[in-house]
Order: structure tokens, then sequence, then C-alpha cells
């Protein structure tokens, strides 16, 4: 029979808390199916340095962040893409076609990328 590993991570809470399940780990045998060649396994801890980070997450978004993205958008076409690339984007015309600021905001987003 080949001599095969198999990994596992087992996350506790507190460090004390696996400290604590090492002893009872190290003596821990895992049955191997009995219709199978294979020998029962022995679970090898090792208590791991690295710490657990917690996930990141966004942030709370301001209530009008869309409105200001939008402002600046707005400023951005008409004082450098505009004047760097010679174009005229029609921002009365998305001001006045468009009513959703979600929609204009998009609008900008691609007409800068």
């Amino acid at each position: 029979m080949a001599n095969n590993e198999r990994f596992a991570w087992l996350v506790y809470a507190t460090e004390e808390q696996a400290d604590a399940a090492i002893p009872d780990l190290e003596t821990l045998m895992i049955r191997a199916p009995v219709d199978t060649d294979h020998e029962d396994f022995k679970i090898s801890p090792i208590k791991n340095n690295q710490t657990v980070k917690p996930p990141k997450t966004t942030p709370t978004m301001p209530v009008d962040h869309v409105a200001r993205d939008y402002d600046l958008c707005k400023r951005l076409v008409k004082e450098v893409f505009d004047t760097e690339r010679d174009i005229e984007f029609p921002l009365e015309r998305l001001e006045t076609d468009v009513e959703s600021i979600d929609a204009k905001f998009d609008t900008l987003l691609l007409y800068m990328r």
C-alpha cells in the first residue's frame, strides 16, 4: 500500500482552544473502510504560527456618494477629457434625457473609460 498523506485545517476561535485540542487530536485515529486494504489513519496535528486575519469588508458608503462621484465625473469630463481630446461630450443632453442619477453616472464612467 502507498504511504499517502492528507491535510486538513481546523480553525479555533482562540489559541487556548487550539492548544487544548492538540492532545485529543494526537490520540485520535480515523478508521479506514472495512472493505479496503487501507490502514487506519493517525492524526498528527501541527500548530500553525500564522494568525487568522478577519475578512475585509467594504466600508459603509456615504448616502450621497453617487451624486458626489457624478459631479466629480462631470468636472473631469469638462475640464480634462474635453480639453485634452478636443471632443465635447453632450452633458446637457445627458442631463435632460436621462432621469436616473445612477444611469448618468454609469454613462460618464463609460465615456471616460
